[in-house]
This record gives C-alpha cells, sequence and structure tokens, in this order.
C-alpha cells in the first residue's frame, strides 16, 4: 500500500474540495456557517480541503 501520493496527484487533490460521504454529518455546512459568521461573506470555496477531509472522515461521529 502508497503511503505517499505523487506531487501531481497531491497537487489535483488540493485544488478540489471535498465533503464528508456520511449523509447524516453537517460537517461542511457548519464551517460554512462559522466563516460566514466571522467574515459576514460566503467563503470563496465551500467543502473541506484534501487534508482536512482525510482528517475529518478519520473522527466523524457518523461514521459506521
Amino acid at each position: 500500500m502508497y503511503t505517499e501520493l505523487h506531487r501531481y496527484v497531491k497537487n489535483i487533490l488540493m485544488q478540489r474540495r471535498f465533503y464528508c460521504p456520511m449523509a447524516e454529518c453537517e460537517f461542511h455546512i457548519d464551517q460554512v456557517k462559522a466563516k460566514v459568521e466571522q467574515d459576514g461573506q460566503l467563503p470563496e470555496e465551500i467543502g473541506l480541503e484534501y487534508q482536512d477531509a482525510i482528517e475529518h472522515q478519520q473522527h466523524c461521529k457518523f461514521r459506521k
């Protein structure tokens, strides 16, 4: 099993946004609400960056 992604793949993944695959989870929605409250506007990018999505998926309370 590979532990480190190739830099080209990593660059592509860093440009994308991800959401938790668990239907009940609203983690990304909560983050958007916090950003709106903090800045007063919607963030340009909605969703989690690759590394944040991986970390969230490991700790999601809706994980089965």
